[in-house]
């Protein structure tokens, strides 16, 4: 651990990453800004801990811009993504809670990792965002787009864009604002145990929206929580919120390329890799429903065999299987 900077609470830390990237973090309010080389400003930036209910209604317990600065620790780290820069800045609040806004910076990578932690809370929250309300505009032209991802694909969920300056949603654990020359703003979660991420976005122009990524979102048809997000207890005094990766790319496709290499650095897959033959299923039941029966499931079994020929060799016994559970 570095040893604590007082800073000067009237004046700003510059934090550069990438490349011609900086982040602007002012001590008096505990807002940031994220200035992008590729014609992005990311304005205004907070943090906010607290609950959310079932309506998306947040109840701010600690806020940065609430806080008092205290003092700040800059040290160099090797993390799974490479040598990097952590800044953490410390606040406190009246009644003697702390609070940590922590960025992790690369000095060849066009993005940034964006944390908040609260020490000595003594109590429980379902909301934690280290990127909040903040107002984002687009220095390119072109038509601008936002990303909608589903949380999964049941109910027939998909990926899907609307315009900017229509646009007013809330993505699952990533989001991706982009142009037609590609272009693009890549926001997501590194961490999926503890928490669901939600991208908030709501565009105001065509060329800018509002931004917060959070842990504890929620939703009954997306989602399919009937319930708020659960509550969250501290570790030894410590509650954090989800890894939030924010960054530029001059394709947006190879942003979420490194946005999806970098899920696997941060959380490895538990299960061992597979190296055998790919494993093919199906789902009838949105079609046949009561009347899938064993010349149905065969007639499956048999376009695979004939019309996805090149397969033929990989498939396992799919009747077997079928009989297995007892559909015969």
């Amino acid at each position: 651990m570095a040893s604590p900077l007082p800073g000067n609470r009237d004046t700003v830390l510059n934090i550069s990453f990438g490349t011609k990237n900086k982040i602007v973090y002012h001590f008096a309010t505990g807002k940031y800004d994220a200035l992008f080389s590729g014609g992005i400003q990311m304005m205004q930036a907070g943090a906010i801990v607290g609950g959310i209910d079932t309506t998306g209604k947040v109840n701010t317990l600690f806020e940065s811009t609430n806080t008092t600065y205290r003092n700040f620790t800059k040290s160099r780290t090797k993390t799974a993504y490479g040598p990097a820069t952590v800044y953490c800045i410390y606040r406190k609040d009246k009644t003697g809670v702390i609070l940590e806004q922590a960025f992790t910076t690369f000095k060849d990578k066009n993005y940034f990792l964006a944390r908040t932690k609260v020490y000595q809370c003594g109590r429980s929250i379902n909301y934690c965002s280290p990127l909040v309300n903040a107002k984002v505009s687009l220095n390119w032209g072109g038509d601008n787009y936002g990303l909608h991802s589903p949380f999964d694909n049941d109910m027939w969920a998909t990926y899907e864009t609307e315009r900017l300056d229509s646009l007013k949603f809330t993505s699952s654990e990533v989001s991706v604002i982009f142009n037609e020359n590609r272009k693009g703003l890549v926001v997501g979660s590194l961490e999926h145990k503890v928490w669901k991420s939600g991208i908030y976005l709501q565009g105001n122009s065509a060329r800018s929206f509002q931004l917060t990524a959070f842990g504890g979102y929620t939703d009954q048809k997306l989602t399919h929580d009937l319930r708020s997000h659960g509550t969250v207890e501290s570790e030894q005094g410590i509650i954090s919120s989800p890894l939030i990766m924010v960054g530029y790319f001059d394709d947006w496709r190879s942003g979420m390329e490194i946005y999806g290499s970098n899920n696997k650095l941060t959380e490895p897959p538990v299960i061992a890799p597979w190296k055998g033959a790919t494993p093919v299923g199906w789902n009838s039941w949105g079609v046949l429903q009561d009347k899938i029966d064993l010349p149905s499931a065969k007639g499956v079994i048999d376009f695979l065999l004939i019309h996805v020929s090149y397969i033929e060799q990989k498939i396992i016994n799919c009747l077997s299987i079928l009989i297995l559970f007892g559909i015969e």
